[in-house]
């Protein structure tokens, strides 16, 4: 196997990072991998430094001529040409939230059959991610807000050193300790948080750790009392928005600068929806608001190239311990490339209904070839047989809808000992209802579980909300249907709980309860 890795130049002028620091080109050579680096003259690290690394220099862009089997590494967007792109390319795509542009970049890989490795999605089995340049750009962007307070933020920005950042750092929180400024750290747990956490510090300004727990239920008055808010929450579900334009108006507002760490502004699910656009480093910040008293946003995509030496090395480090992993279909690549199947499969579906290709046949299966493909090469031969459809546990859950959910291995269940009954919310509707007292008369059912969990999409807005949500996405009037969105969780569990307790074809005959599952740490909370 020719295990051929290609380090192509990033086009954007102001990006200096390397995903791959000639330090740890020897590992990858030691596993057999040749390393091919494009020549840079913005790369933190010389094209001299590569080559003394055992690296092939090539031209710049000449990744589009590499071998059919070579891999292209890269960090930031692929220049607009060639329109198809025929090679696998990893790098931080942002094409799987419905961001601007990434339809089109999809479909350059659907028409060039090549593929894309979202470097975002590069994860571990428990879904954290397994290189990242987080803790840099919580860093920088923490340290970008100190000295917009203090009024020392240059513009343009230029790349810098650790020991320069940390100089200026220090120099504004001396001005501003006599203001007795604080920051608000939201995501403080993730490496962003941790970042841009020890920012504050070097910087002397006492610093609030808002996570999971303080966001479930926003105190948006403490959030407002703030002089700085460091955004590092990266939603991959829709939440509630930390501010909103009648945030920005409200009189009581302390809040005078946001840096948006996670800089998500052009997706659906953007949790500082007042800023719609990113910042730039001739332009670093923008206000929004009235302008006698503006909230200036900093929203810049790609703060970890302000310090581009420190950021490219701890990347590097994560990134090198599991490329060779690449060519041996590892489980973390698998998962990426499966990701990226599912998406170009759905454009593909997407494109043909709206060309009216497939709309009119009547053949059984239509649309659906790719899951029928999978049932008939891998599951029908591991199917479990024998059943009888009982819960052989006496478990029925009644849980959400969402794909990140593992009902049976929440609970420590194997198929055939449980029934599970899904719902946008995981709310007990009449056909939950139903199925509930089916179990328990017919089905050997005894406990029932009702199982919301934490950053859903049902309990994130109302119903009104969501017939919006839809209005804005797909331009289509969904009248007066009823979502059961329910923005009041853990009241909507306890009464769903109280029906079923309650109802007389199943009290006395099944114990109930109701618990809401942390997605980010898999714990269940009994709630009632």
């Amino acid at each position: 196997m020719n295990k051929l890795l290609w380090l192509r130049e990033e086009t954007r002028p102001t990006e200096r990072r390397t995903p791959l620091v000639p330090d740890d080109v020897a590992k990858l050579a030691d596993e057999g991998v040749r390393v091919v680096v494009e020549r840079s003259q913005r790369r933190v690290f010389s094209d001299d430094d590569y080559a003394a690394a055992g690296c092939e220099l090539a031209a710049p862009g000449s990744w589009k001529d590499a071998p059919g089997d070579a891999v292209v590494l890269g960090i930031k967007e692929l220049p607009d040409a060639p329109a198809d792109l025929t090679h696998r390319h990893i790098f931080f795509a942002h094409a799987y939230k419905g961001q601007e542009g990434a339809d089109d970049l999809l479909r350059r890989f659907v028409r060039g059959s090549g593929q894309l490795l979202d470097l975002e999605y590069l994860t571990d089995d428990d879904g954290r991610r397994l290189a990242a340049f987080g803790y840099w750009a919580g860093y920088v962007g923490a340290a970008l807000g100190v000295l917009e307070l203090a009024g020392k933020l240059p513009a343009p920005l230029q790349a810098t050193s650790r020991e320069s950042l940390d100089t200026a750092l220090r120099a504004a929180g001396q001005e501003l300790a006599e203001r007795d400024v604080t920051a608000l750290v939201i995501g403080a747990r993730g490496r962003s948080g941790r970042g841009a956490l020890e920012a504050l510090g070097v910087a002397g300004v006492r610093a609030t750790p808002w996570d999971l727990e303080e966001t479930a239920t926003l105190d948006r008055e403490a959030l407002l009392g703030h002089d700085l808010l460091v955004n590092c929450v990266l939603a991959t579900t829709p939440i509630p928005p930390f501010v909103r334009a009648e945030d920005v108006a409200d009189p009581r507002r302390r809040l005078s600068v946001i840096a948006d760490v996670t800089c998500d502004v052009h997706s659906d699910i953007n949790v500082l929806p007042i800023n719609r656009d990113i910042t730039t480093w001739s332009q670093p910040v923008r206000d929004v608001g009235a302008a006698e008293k503006p909230l200036r946003v900093i929203a810049i995509d790609n703060l970890p190239s302000l310090l581009p030496l420190q950021a490219s090395e701890s990347f590097s480090a994560e990134l090198s311990a599991v490329l060779a992993g690449l060519w041996e279909d590892a489980p973390e690549w698998r998962r990426d490339a499966d990701l990226f199947k599912t998406a170009a499969a759905s454009l593909e579906r997407a494109g043909a209904e709206a060309s009216g290709v497939g709309q009119a046949s009547d053949e059984p299966g239509a649309g659906f070839e790719d899951l029928l493909a999978f049932n008939n090469e891998r599951y029908a031969i591991s199917a479990p047989h024998g059943f009888d459809g009982v819960a052989h546990a006496g478990v029925l859950m009644v849980t959400c809808m969402d794909s990140r959910l593992e009902p049976l291995e929440m609970i420590g269940l194997r198929i055939g000992e449980a029934k599970i009954l899904r719902t946008p919310g995981g709310h007990v509707t009449p056909d939950a209802l139903s199925g509930c007292v089916l179990g328990v008369h017919l089905l050997n059912v005894d406990r029932i579980l009702v199982v919301e969990h934490t950053r859903c999409a049902a309990a994130a807005n109302d119903d009104a909300g969501v017939r919006r949500a839809i209005w804005e996405k797909s331009g289509v009037d969904t009248g007066d249907f009823a979502f059961g969105a329910d923005p009041n969780q853990e009241e909507r569990l306890t009464a769903d709980v109280k029906l079923l307790r309650e109802h007389p074809l199943i009290a006395g005959r099944a114990r109930v309860g109701g618990f809401i599952l942390d997605v980010d740490t898999g714990k269940l909370r009994a709630v009632v």
